[in-house]
């Protein structure tokens, strides 16, 4: 077995107490007006207030006008150049000097990640990157190492799909960063991934860029919160940088459910190549950004249940419609456009196997269903009724639901989990958000199985 030393490190330093961490250092042009000045420039990530990163230019041999116009004129039209790569974005900052002719320019990139160095047909061996906040996960490849006086396990997962491996471990400092994020918040690098042809062939840079973006869905949906692979690093088989990009991480809030346990980090070795069957195949990679941006948004209870269950149930509809219509050709446009939502749903769940009673958990809808002549059918009935409520407010209804939307968001995450979970085809096991007091290591077999199991 490989041995925890002998396994890929972090491509960049991020200390766990600095308040600007150093990504990359380049040749860099500023142009504003009719002058373009020359010198270095430092991406930097700074993680005061919250992480964004910065490009922070020096230019010298500057005229006199040159650093008037570029720290109080008109900027519409001023231009940076980082190691021959433009980056779009605009002047935060800036100071100059007439007496040594030098400007410094502070600039904030408008679209993240940004590339630093080599290009989309460069080729590469290895790249690595990193991950912040991503939950401490625990597998079967598990290697001792050190921390300081402290024996510290180092936890491996090792998701393939075709050619592709992807390697996401742990580091020493891991456990400790987590309780520390836990407690305090704040936003930490907790592990580092890898990224290899299992056939040793070198790949480019656009192929790496594609991944990483396959990568950044499905660690999101599996965490539940937005998980983007930031900064990677791609290697030449003599282990010379010749590619890299740059990004700051997402800031964390509250607490999310998840299906995914982090005690059983098999699950996204399970889930992984059957994610990315559909990820690759026709038509389905809009649909899975879309429903996995709205799933991620509406499982932010931070900002509200009621929001959080008129977007899960427009993800539910969505993901109902490319399977029903486009995947599965069960019923035309206009035929599937006619149904109530809650025929789409129930449909859809129908299709998969996926349960649609009320569960034991959900007792406050099994209580409304059964009060002021509700009638609610099942839970997708029950959905509807309550987001028709929200959005065509009636005082008397939102009245009767203000108990229950929590369950009824809570419910209707579960069923947009469950509905990803089965068009890829996973038949393993996941923790049950319904369970609101679940232990972290207690799961269940997802139910379209326990069926198959059943007959």
């Amino acid at each position: 077995m490989e041995d925890a030393e002998e396994l890929f490190k972090p491509a960049i330093d991020f200390p766990t107490s600095s308040d600007s961490v150093l990504l990359y250092n380049g040749e860099s042009s500023y142009s504003v007006q009719n002058e373009t000045m020359n010198g270095t420039a430092e991406v930097r990530l700074d993680f005061i207030p919250s992480p964004r990163t910065h490009i922070y230019g020096t230019y010298n041999q500057v005229s006199a006008k040159g650093i008037f116009e570029s720290i109080l004129g008109s900027h519409d039209s001023s231009i940076l150049q980082l190691s021959g790569h433009k980056v779009p974005g605009f002047k935060v900052g800036g100071e100059g000097s007439s007496t040594d002719n030098t400007l410094h320019i502070k600039w904030a990139p408008s679209s993240e990640p940004f590339q630093c160095e080599g290009t989309d047909k460069t080729q590469v061996s290895e790249v690595v990157f990193h991950l912040f906040n991503f939950p401490e996960f625990l597998d079967d490849l598990t290697m001792p190492t050190k921390n300081g006086n402290n024996d510290v396990p180092i936890n491996v997962v090792n998701l393939e799909f075709d050619a592709w491996t992807i390697r996401i471990r742990s580091l020493p400092e891991t456990p400790e960063r987590v309780k520390r994020t836990k407690s305090d918040g704040g936003t930490q690098l907790t592990h580092i991934g890898q990224i290899l042809r299992s056939d040793g062939a070198t790949f480019s840079g656009s192929e790496t860029n594609d991944i990483l973006i396959s990568l950044q869905y499905f660690l999101s949906f599996s965490c539940g919160e937005w998980c983007r692979p930031i900064c990677p690093v791609g290697y030449d088989s003599d282990q010379n940088r010749v590619w890299q990009t740059c990004g700051s991480p997402e800031a964390k809030g509250s607490f999310v459910y998840s299906w995914f346990d982090y005690k059983h980090g098999d699950q996204l070795i399970s889930l992984f190549p059957k994610f990315m069957r559909f990820w690759t195949g026709p038509d389905w990679r809009v649909a899975l950004q879309e429903v996995i941006y709205w799933y991620l948004n509406a499982n932010n209870s931070a900002r509200g249940v009621d929001a959080g269950l008129i977007l899960s149930l427009t993800a539910l509809e969505r993901l109902s419609y490319e399977y029903a219509v486009k995947y599965k050709k069960q019923l035309s446009h206009d035929g599937f456009d006619k149904l109530r939502a809650s025929d789409k749903i129930r449909l859809f769940c129908a299709s998969l196997n996926i349960p649609t009673h009320f569960p034991d958990q959900a007792e406050g809808l099994l209580r409304q269903s059964k009060v002021n002549g509700s009638q609610w059918d099942d839970a997708p009935h029950a959905l509807t009724e309550i987001r028709n409520a929200l959005v065509h407010p009636k005082k008397k209804e939102r009245k009767n639901i203000q108990d229950i939307i929590f369950e009824a968001w809570n419910l209707s995450q579960w069923l947009l989990e469950m509905g990803l979970l089965a068009v890829c085809g996973y038949d393993y096991t996941y923790g049950n958000r319904l369970t609101v007091s679940r232990w972290t290591g207690a799961v269940e077999r997802v139910p379209w199985n326990v069926e198959e199991e059943q007959r």
